[in-house]
């Protein structure tokens, strides 16, 4: 999930066997020097959903966020 913050992502399971991922990511960028200035703007929600198997133990899932540079 590069350039999403914890805060801004929300895990959560519905109806016992889909998987939802959903978020927005906020990025601005500004480089720049005497002779030119640029900013780009990377921005917007997203969510993804997942069917789980029907087996799957709903009470043994988890997730986490590691935070690499």
């Amino acid at each position: 999930m590069a350039g999403v913050k914890k805060e801004d992502l929300k895990v959560q399971i519905e109806d016992d066997n889909i998987l939802e991922i959903k978020g927005e990511r906020v990025k601005e960028e500004e480089k720049g020097d005497d002779k030119w200035h640029s900013v780009e703007r990377r921005r917007g929600s997203f969510c993804r959903k997942f069917r789980l198997p029907e087996n799957v133990n709903v009470e043994g899932i988890s997730c986490g966020l590691k935070m690499e540079f």
